[in-house]
């Protein structure tokens, strides 16, 4: 019981399974059962802050606090992250509070570590979502020299969002009937900077 990879495994398992209950048949519980897995990641952080004391700096923990951001995100695979998961915001602020809570240099090299995987899988998020993952990751790991290329990258999507917009308007009248036919005009405009990048628009689509 006061294993923290063991406590670990078992709150990734509680969460996915309620993701997984959750695609099956939708359940008024899963808020509830999502919150008690979160809880668990929290637990699995705390018992590994009081035996780090004790271990080697090789048998630190790799995965513990980016899995635990992953399921923050709405899974622990962070290939299984997309757009309809939504994000527990209030998890960002405790871990990077576990992790500036552990000794000495361990706090500054385990998010290090954070800062470095951020970045470095980056290319393994769906594209739907890479601009949550980047802002909210860097919600943990701040602006730090091993942050400043995902910063790079966040501010261009920022950009992006100020340079892409989607218009929607019925066509003709806004009131219809069930059994009347009706249009809808769905437009994407862009500035031109947009079509000079390379790829054009296409590529952003």
């Amino acid at each position: 019981p006061d294993d923290w990879s063991l406590r670990l495994a078992l709150a990734s398992v509680a969460h996915d399974e309620n993701n997984f209950r959750q695609e099956v048949a939708k359940s008024s519980e899963f808020a509830g059962k999502r919150r008690e897995a979160l809880s668990g990641f929290a637990e699995a952080a705390r018992i590994y802050q009081a035996a780090l004391p004790g271990l080697a700096e090789d048998e630190e923990a790799h995965n513990l606090y980016e899995t635990w951001f992953y399921a923050s995100l709405g899974a622990c695979d962070l290939q299984a992250l997309d757009s309809y998961k939504q994000p527990v915001q209030n998890q960002l602020a405790l871990i990077k509070d576990a992790i500036e809570a552990l000794p000495g240099e361990a706090a500054r090299r385990h998010m290090d570590r954070f800062a470095n995987a951020l970045f470095t899988r980056v290319g393994s998020v769906n594209p739907a979502v890479k601009y949550s993952y980047l802002r909210s990751g860097l919600k943990i790991a701040g602006e730090t020299e091993r942050t400043r290329e995902a910063h790079k990258i966040l501010t261009y999507y920022k950009d992006l969002i100020t340079e892409i917009q989607l218009d929607v308007a019925v066509d003709g009248s806004a009131h219809v009937g069930n059994g009347e036919p009706f249009g809808v005009f769905v437009n994407l405009r862009h500035t031109g900077a947009i079509e000079r990048e390379p790829g054009g628009f296409g590529k952003s689509l």
